[in-house]
């Protein structure tokens, strides 16, 4: 069946209304399109020819979006409508899309994630060749109904929006992000230079974390943090991610969301220090 795409801001809204949504059958659905979408913003994502929409009469029901840049598809329905025929065409079309990868012989390796996925699902992906790969990321959730945790910071250290002094040819301190990149990353609706925090010690960013708030959908993310090599077990994730914490529940954000690998055991900590409890987990699939 065909699926809709809209051209530029349209497409843009079209995915946000669709997360919130999402959030409205179920709290805790469909928050890690707002990193693709807005941390992810370059000019695949831009391209909004990339982005297809599944419609139903009143309501937006499923997205896909797809990246060039990645190699990778974000693949999202209203909650319970997985096994609809629709809704395995929309995935359907995401894994086609990925084997024009492996015919051009293109660099990054196919590949997605997916959490809950039905059994449907699962056999579709086995069929185009994808398999679990044993790697997988979990979603950590917190409420702000309660006050967070205080900093404890060293004395000399300060934690601060990002400035232009902060920047490297134009470049973020501490993000592996091109001038260019940085400006496509600007540009994103969703973009608040509030909400882009860095740590400062002895006068050099030590680390840098950005806040993501999206109103329509009622939910923040922190993507990425990032702490100097040198000022690495110093506790200044912790006390960037406080302050990110406090600026987010004066906007009274009602839901706080991050995202880590399975395996860093040390990011697990830390986010349970600060009261984020692991909820969902997203499966990696891989081409053998």
């Amino acid at each position: 069946m065909p699926f809709k795409v809209y051209a530029g801001d349209e497409s843009f809204g079209k995915a946000s209304t669709f997360l919130a949504a999402c959030r409205e059958w179920d709290p805790l659905a469909g928050l890690w399109e707002v990193g693709t979408l807005h941390w992810w913003r370059d000019e695949a994502h831009d391209n909004s020819s990339l982005q297809r929409f599944w419609e139903g009469r009143d309501e937006t029901l499923g997205m896909l979006a797809l990246s060039e840049r990645y190699a990778t598809f974000d693949y999202q329905v209203l909650p319970g409508l997985e096994t609809r025929p629709e809704a395995q065409a929309l995935f359907s079309e995401g894994l086609a899309w990925l084997e024009r990868f492996e015919l051009l012989g293109a660099p990054a390796k196919p590949s997605f994630y997916l959490h809950g996925a039905p059994e449907s699902l699962r056999a579709l992906a086995q069929e185009a060749g994808f398999f679990e790969s044993g790697s997988s990321r979990v979603r950590g959730y917190r409420e702000l109904t309660d006050q967070p945790p205080t900093a404890t910071s060293p004395s000399g250290v300060a934690v601060r929006p990002l400035e232009d002094a902060d920047l490297l040819k134009g470049c973020p301190p501490l993000m592996h992000l091109s001038a260019r990149d940085f400006d496509h990353l600007k540009g994103s609706p969703l973009y608040d230079p509030e909400l882009h925090l860095v740590v400062v010690s002895g006068g050099e960013v030590a680390a840098e974390c950005v806040c993501w708030y999206d109103a329509a959908a009622r939910a923040a993310m922190f993507e990425p943090v990032t702490v100097a090599r040198a000022f690495l077990r110093r506790g200044l994730a912790r006390d960037l991610m406080v302050e990110g914490l406090n600026r987010l529940a004066e906007r009274d954000v009602p839901l706080v969301k991050v995202s880590y690998d399975k395996h860093q055991r040390a990011a697990g900590r830390l986010y349970a220090s600060l009261g984020f409890g692991a909820s969902v987990e997203r499966k990696l699939y891989v081409q053998r």
